[in-house]
């Protein structure tokens, strides 16, 4: 009942509340979908073994995202090793083809992937997979290097 007074008293903020209510129910909706239909021939729940952890200094998610994964493909390197090869100072940030040309470097082959299936079909191989996700908006992006070992 409370609610029904501020909403009639404050008319904007009624409509308001109600606009963001039906974009949070929407996107989660999407969102939920996508995800179900990807799963159904695939383990229900996977975690690929032994990807250790390396804790990244500010904007050096890319080059620890590869140490990751090179590190769990027995791969020889150091950790400094990928900051001073991957990361632009100027950019505050690793590009792609750099991320790439490391890893072959250390003959390790790298390929793109696209979508949510081809990602959960190689966690369910046992595969580990460096993903770049935007953790921004579309017109304001903020991106970052992670990498998934599984998913329940």
């Amino acid at each position: 009942m409370l609610y029904s007074k501020a909403v009639c008293h404050k008319p904007i903020l009624g409509l308001f509340l109600l606009l963001a209510l039906f974009l949070t129910a929407s996107c989660a909706h999407l969102g939920h979908d996508q995800w179900s239909s990807s799963r159904s021939d695939l383990p229900e729940h996977v975690l690929v073994p032994s990807v250790p952890f390396y804790p990244q200094e500010f904007y050096h998610c890319g080059p620890t995202a590869l140490a990751m994964l090179l590190s769990w493909s027995h791969s020889d390197f150091t950790l400094d090793e990928f900051v001073s090869e991957v990361y632009i100072p100027e950019r505050r940030g690793s590009l792609q083809p750099a991320l790439i040309s490391a890893a072959r470097r250390r003959n390790r082959l790298a390929y793109s992937i696209q979508g949510m299936n081809e990602l959960l079909q190689e966690l369910a191989a046992g595969h580990p997979v460096v993903v770049l996700q935007n953790l921004g908006l579309s017109w304001v992006p903020r991106w970052h290097y992670a990498v998934p070992i599984g998913y329940v």
